[in-house]
């Protein structure tokens, strides 16, 4: 039986004057991979930001499994997880990427992150930079990972194959609102929501 694990309500970001984002409202089921999709300066990122409580709202609400998703980052639970768009050595082994991304105590922060298998995962262009074959590799471990473990992926993405390999549903944003939302194959058959 499915549940909705993210709910968000009425979401904005404004800089200054600026509208990020908003209003933005979805809802987003246990298990679920999603394509969050848009041109540069769609609201993207900083939906992603907001969503693992990396960047504050000027307003409405975000829950996780029910809870308000800044009560879960503020208790350190292993319920979010977030990883940016920071470039990784490509052929290095884990360890070694860990020390160019994260210096010091940082390191190992992210290392237990990971290690406690999060509940919802959010992924910003985690193929940007990887070959073909190796990006064919993460996509199916993504995939394995969230069947096996239960764990919802919010990524944001470019790679059309990743979405055709691996994303459930794509919701498409055009100037910080949901613009499109469904499968791959009904969001191509409506090219101008």
């Amino acid at each position: 039986q499915s549940f909705a694990v993210i709910e968000i309500r009425e979401l904005y970001k404004y800089y200054g004057d600026r509208r990020a984002v908003g209003p933005l409202s979805a809802s987003i089921e246990k298990g679920e991979i999603i394509g969050l999709l848009g041109l540069n300066g769609a609201g993207k990122t900083t939906t992603l930001r907001i969503l693992a409580c990396d960047l504050l709202p000027t307003s409405g609400s975000v829950r996780v499994g029910g809870r308000r998703a800044r009560d879960l980052a503020g208790e350190g639970e292993a319920a979010l997880g977030y990883a940016g768009a920071e470039p990784f050595l490509l052929h290095a082994s884990v360890e070694a990427n860990l020390r160019y991304a994260a210096p010091g105590a940082t390191r190992e922060a992210i290392a237990r992150a990971l290690a406690l298998e999060p509940e919802v995962l959010f992924l910003d262009e985690p193929t940007a930079g990887l070959d073909p074959i190796t990006a064919r590799a993460f996509d199916r471990l993504l995939a394995s990972l969230c069947r096996d473990l239960g764990i919802t992926v919010l990524l944001v993405t470019h790679d059309l194959d990743t979405l055709v390999s691996i994303a459930q549903r794509v919701v498409v944003l055009g100037q910080g609102r949901v613009i499109a939302d469904g499968t791959l194959a009904q969001v191509a058959a409506n090219p101008d929501p």
